[in-house]
């Protein structure tokens, strides 16, 4: 499961890490588990945007992955699906990279550039959350421990072909 951040411009979420800071364990999981459906786990995950207007007035986004340690939670802690929940994270990562691919690939206008990303970000983060839900099912929820191999090492090819996008700072292009 998946929880997106509807606010693309703001201030970093409290309780929160950047992808790539560190893996996550069992330790991160301070929210309270559903006792209703099925899941064992919630990786709470986001792509958060920021816009900064350094002093050479060319304004600089930032795309980066969270983790929300108070919204996720755990009921059942096993290696497989702390495995599982990574590949959520990372998922998150890869949507958040190929963000950033689109903003470097356009030039936006100086007056709307703003809800432009916004509507990008909602585009990818709708691509990204079939994607999450594929994973699940494709998975059974780590249950299908083949399906999850083959999840792994498409996540994992995923991101090496991404790696170049890995820096969340980005300068715009504007357009007058």
């Amino acid at each position: 499961m998946l929880f997106i951040s509807v606010t693309a411009w703001s201030q970093q979420p409290k309780d929160t890490f950047c992808w790539g800071k560190e893996e996550i364990s069992w330790e991160d999981y301070k929210g309270i588990p559903k006792t209703n459906g099925g899941s064992d786990a919630v990786t709470a995950s986001l792509i958060h945007m920021s816009v900064e207007y350094p002093s050479n007035l060319k304004p600089q986004i930032t795309i980066e992955t969270l983790f929300n340690r108070s919204a996720s939670w755990v009921k059942n802690r096993t290696h497989s699906l702390l495995i599982h929940e990574q590949g959520h994270f990372d998922i998150t990562e890869i949507y958040a990279r190929k963000l950033r691919r689109e903003v470097l690939s356009r030039s936006f206008n100086s007056k709307t550039f703003e809800d432009e990303i916004f509507q990008l970000h909602k585009k990818f983060c709708m691509q990204m959350d079939a994607y999450q839900d594929r994973y699940d099912a494709e998975t059974n929820y780590s249950r299908n421990s083949e399906m999850q191999l083959k999840w792994n090492e498409s996540i994992k090819n995923s991101m090496q072909e991404l790696k170049s996008l890995a820096d969340p700072k980005l300068s715009l292009i504007l357009n007058e």
